[in-house]
């Protein structure tokens, strides 16, 4: 007995991390309850020797966690009045007086040889093991967190019969099934090719393998919408189990615009290589091609690689125009987002190639500059030439006309006139030769597209200028005569004038003549109505005896612009006033309105000598 009282006492000092003991109800209570045996251990695990916790057993209760004596109490009391094993956890205050300490205290009640009851225990150290139980379980709440809080789904699969195991609530959401329905579904039900057999060959494609793998597969929810879902698959061991964990993320929508994207690609591809016009895009910040069209090549007689190799439209634009812009930066400033001109390239056998160009910024950078420049170009060189032709022919038609006219005149002069009558006629159809030469010339000056009402007049009156301050007077707004209307107003205007200094108020000092008109007035209300107006020159006692020449060249004339002379011979002098209708004029250019803006007045003296402002 001795000899193995010696064992069981080594056996009890050299346990790890434990202790044995043997307890028995004392009177008092479980407070006092006594120790009849406690092994060396409760040093190493409570730092007090064993002999002072035989002699003060309350040197171990009061080491107990304050929130777990009573419950350590009511298991004592419970097990004495059941005479039953008891098994509790308890933490302890640690020997350092730091932190705390857990035990696991198993004992079982014993009847000894003088009848009485002990409880023989064993007391074992489980403060790693709790807290190792602590950390998994905090691992299993970030884990649950985490899979319920996923934006995606994850389900957890049987790699053998694609069974569900573990889904979180997304699953259910993006397929439509309630968690119970989901629960019973294999990933066959959920797969969009339903077939066993398939999906089993696509799952040997991607035999799991350590480490993400990640595929393409579609999805049917219970309404039967296919969705696209991106799946990442990793295969894992949970409880000696191999099972697949997989993320599947809806990439329908990105489907959706990747195909989008692909098709608007491909129009604008076919769009771009098969425009009629060129078209290229700039990459701002270098100055380079980015790339450039079929037609654009033709047009500038360079291949796409030489183009977008390296060069820019600086480096082919013609030597003359190296300074001016690009268009980026005009079409930044624009409100429409545009900027449209034209230039010369060159190409590489020294031809000029002329081209008209939109430009539109398409890109900016981080800090809202331009960064890419797209370009819509027309080869306009036939154009050009056409039109430099044009204008070439114009000229020599007017250069030819005014020699005709010059040659009548001539003729008139070199042809011998007998008697005052003849030198009259001769000299008066002179004047009607040169008032036809006048309009002619304002009409080749603007190339044909009119002449304005104001030049006309200047021109007419201009050799009566040297009456006097005031003796010419022109009022009214700028008015574009039409080609066709020029000549015939000229005339007008001369055959009034050349009466005028013949029998009316510039025959004599102190005459005045006042030429005024007023769009929007006459007989139709959107005609130009024009009025001549003498005084100071000799006074008329009524209509002449007899209509002249000069007043039914008036009158024919005005009938042939669409209207119709008045003429009052009032006492003070004529007046003649008409209207034409608005086919025969229009409103003026502008430039003719920045003309007349810097004019600063509707009524201007420049270009006929001492023009006097209207009176009231």
């Amino acid at each position: 007995m001795a000899e193995s009282e010696a064992r069981l006492r080594a056996l009890a000092d050299n346990l790890p991390d434990g202790l044995i003991f043997q307890v028995a109800p004392a009177p008092g209570g479980p407070a006092s309850w006594r120790f009849a045996h406690i092994s060396n251990g409760v040093e190493r695990l409570h730092g007090v020797s064993a002999a002072a916790v035989l002699a003060d057993p309350s040197l171990l209760f009061q080491r107990i966690g304050a929130g777990h004596r009573a419950r350590f109490a009511r298991e004592l009391a419970r097990a004495a009045a059941a005479r039953d094993t008891f098994r509790i956890e308890l933490p302890f205050r640690a020997p350092s007086g730091r932190g705390l300490r857990w035990s696991r205290l198993s004992a079982a009640p014993r009847t000894l040889l003088d009848g009485t009851t002990a409880w023989d225990g064993i007391e074992v150290d489980i403060t790693a093991a709790k807290a190792t139980e602590a950390a998994l379980r905090q691992a299993e709440e970030r884990f649950r967190g985490l899979f319920d809080a996923a934006p995606f789904s994850i389900v957890i699969v049987d790699p053998v019969s694609f069974g569900v195991l573990a889904f979180n609530d997304r699953a259910c959401e993006e397929l439509g099934y309630t968690r119970e329905e989901f629960a019973r579904l294999t990933m066959v039900d959920v797969d969009a090719l339903a077939d066993m057999a398939a999906i089993r060959r696509r799952a040997r494609a991607h035999t799991l393998r350590p480490g993400v793998q990640e595929f393409e597969a579609r999805h049917r929810g219970k309404d039967g919408t296919v969705r696209d879902v991106l799946v990442r698959a990793c295969g894992i061991v949970l409880d000696g189990r191999e099972v697949a964990y997989t993320a599947h993320h809806d990439i329908t929508d990105r489907k959706a615009a990747e195909a989008a994207l692909r098709a608007g690609e491909a129009e604008f591809r076919a769009i771009f290589e098969t425009s009629a016009a060129g078209m290229a895009e700039v990459d701002l910040r270098t100055g380079r091609y980015l790339r450039v069209n079929r037609r654009f090549c033709e047009m500038v007689g360079r291949g796409e690689a030489e183009l977008t190799g390296g060069l820019g439209p600086e480096d082919i634009r013609h030597p003359d125009e190296r300074d001016a812009p690009f268009g980026a930066a005009e079409a930044d400033a624009s409100p429409d987002g545009r900027f449209e001109d034209e230039r010369r390239y060159v190409r590489p056998d020294g031809a000029a190639v002329w081209v008209r160009g939109s430009v539109a910024v398409a890109a900016r950078d981080d800090e809202g500059r331009p960064a890419r420049a797209a370009a819509v170009i027309t080869d306009v060189t036939d154009q050009k030439r056409a039109d430099e032709l044009q204008t070439l022919l114009m000229r020599e038609v007017d250069h030819r006309a005014r020699n005709a006219l010059a040659v009548v005149q001539a003729m008139l002069r070199l042809t011998p006139a007998e008697g005052p009558e003849a030198c009259r006629f001769a000299a008066t159809l002179e004047g009607r030769v040169a008032a036809m030469a006048r309009a002619h010339t304002l009409l080749s000056r603007d190339r044909w597209a009119g002449a304005e009402l104001r030049d006309l007049a200047e021109a007419e009156l201009a050799p009566y200028a040297g009456g006097g301050e005031g003796s010419l007077v022109l009022d009214g707004p700028p008015a574009l005569l039409s080609p066709e209307a020029a000549q015939p107003f000229g005339m007008v205007l001369h055959e009034l004038a050349t009466n005028a200094a013949k029998y009316g108020a510039l025959s004599r000092p102190g005459g005045r003549v006042e030429v005024r008109w007023r769009p929007g007035a006459g007989p139709a209300a959107d005609g130009l109505a024009v009025e001549w107006r003498e005084s100071g020159g000799p006074t008329l006692a009524g209509p002449p005896s007899r209509t002249g020449f000069g007043t039914r060249l008036v009158a024919r004339t005005v009938r042939q612009l669409g209207g119709e002379a008045v003429m009052e011979w009032a006492a003070d002098g004529l007046r003649c006033s008409f209207a034409i209708p608005a086919r025969r004029f229009q409103a003026p250019a502008a430039r003719d309105e920045a003309r007349e803006a810097a004019g600063g007045a509707a009524t201007r003296t420049t270009g006929v000598p001492a023009l006097a402002p209207p009176v009231a």
